[in-house]
């Protein structure tokens, strides 16, 4: 939704996002909804600057996470799961490694 402009900020990954921020009418699903009307809806995304930005800082975050996993150290300030999760999602994005979505890594 981010890379879409439909949410203007991804937030810090300390806390999960609030879907319930998102107008009923720009969320691509729910009862009675046809997602295909959701994109083909889409007239604009995020530069790719932006995305490839993110894309680095989330390597970043991800590498500060297992980092302190592998090092016994305590990671207070970042969910590891949403660091992950958004990495994931960004990788994507790029096309890393021209990996299908199920084969998605998020290597550090």
């Amino acid at each position: 939704m981010w890379a879409l402009n439909v949410v203007n900020d991804l937030g810090f990954p300390n806390e999960l996002c609030d879907l319930n921020t998102i107008p009923f009418e720009k969320y691509p699903i729910g009862k009675d909804k046809d997602p295909n009307v959701f994109i083909n809806s889409i007239s604009e995304s995020r530069i790719k600057s932006e995305i490839l930005d993110a894309n680095d800082l989330y390597y970043r975050f991800n590498w500060a996470c297992v980092d302190a996993r592998l090092n016994g150290l305590e990671l207070n300030q970042l969910n590891t799961s949403i660091v992950y999760e958004r990495q994931y999602a960004l990788n994507w994005l790029v096309n890393y490694m021209d990996q299908e979505w199920d084969d998605i890594s998020c290597d550090t």
